[in-house]
């Protein structure tokens, strides 16, 4: 249940938020009705939302979740709940952020390579894309035959570039069509291909798939690192750190909106470690890579991308 004051309000958020904000509130107004408390005025929501949160022993996300799904349904909310607002912000402040584990180059041609030795060359290079680009996973998940623009002689995009139109997110801060680069001209050629190749998306497979490719190709290798579809974009700015790019460049070419959330991403360290624990893997991706037009010979749609079985 989520009523909304005007239809228009739904546009600000995705299809899949809004069922999200509604199995919530629904949980919530489900409670309010079964425990017969009163719900008359604003404070008397603030008062259930942290009784509520205590007897459904509430996350912090799925706290967030409700709180965010009533203010958005009911904008005046927005400064009318103090004390839910506290409680989130000492969840908050106690909540322990578990990282993304970067996936450097190296390791994701290694795993790229995994995914095409098994039959999954598309899923290969939705890995290296995203990882060289800086993509967030729904955004190399949703690209179109027309999303991308290759440079070519006289063009302004130098040649040997790809341009990615990730589209116009909704409810952005930017308020504007947002871009993705690819550098790599020896990617760029192989991104050419699925182009051409390709009936509609690049990379016609969701989310969990993905996850499940991720997880497949790094047990293949006999690897433990946890890498997920956020890894590749946590490892184009350990990568990019590691070369010496400025942090804003890097900041501004992965499109993070603030600083602090950039920094989550910003985690060197880890990155290192995966490359000093296997030094030989940067040999092996290397020799990997020169041998690319064997790997990823085979681009088209006939390739089993959606529902392929993986071990």
């Amino acid at each position: 249940m989520l009523l909304l004051s005007d239809p228009l309000l739904a546009v600000r958020v995705q299809p899949q938020t809004l069922c999200l904000y509604r199995s919530s509130v629904s949980s919530f107004v489900s409670w309010v009705v079964s425990s017969g408390l009163p719900l008359c005025s604003a404070d008397d929501l603030d008062g259930l939302l942290i009784l509520f949160r205590r007897d459904a022993s509430l996350s912090k996300s799925a706290f967030s979740v409700l709180l965010a799904a009533l203010e958005f349904s009911t904008p005046p909310l927005k400064r009318q709940l103090p004390w839910a607002r506290a409680v989130l912000a000492g969840l908050t402040s106690t909540h322990k952020v578990k990282h993304t584990f970067p996936l450097g180059w190296p390791q994701a041609v290694l795993l790229a390579v995994e995914l095409a030795a098994a039959g999954l060359p598309v899923a290969g290079l939705c890995l290296l894309i995203q990882q060289e680009a800086g993509l967030r996973p729904s955004e190399v998940l949703r690209l179109e035959r027309e999303d991308v623009l290759l440079g070519t002689v006289g063009s302004q995009l130098p040649r040997g570039q790809a341009l990615l139109r990730l589209g116009k997110a909704v409810n952005t801060k930017i308020g504007r069509e947002q871009c993705g680069t690819v550098l790599n001209s020896d990617l760029v050629a192989l991104l050419a291909q699925r182009v051409r190749l390709a009936r509609s998306r690049l990379f016609p497979f969701s989310y969990e798939k993905y996850r499940q490719l991720i997880r497949f190709a790094e047990a293949r290798r006999g690897w433990t690192w946890g890498f997920t579809p956020h890894s590749p974009r946590a490892g184009f700015v350990s990568d990019n750190l590691a070369r010496g790019c400025p942090p804003n460049q890097i900041q501004e070419r992965g499109r993070w909106a603030s600083w602090s959330s950039f920094r989550t991403y910003a985690d060197q360290v880890a990155a290192l470690a995966v490359s000093l624990y296997h030094p030989e893997e940067l040999l092996l991706s290397a020799a990997a890579w020169k041998s690319r037009d064997v790997y990823f010979a085979q681009l088209d749609d006939s390739c089993p991308v959606v529902g392929k079985k993986t071990g």
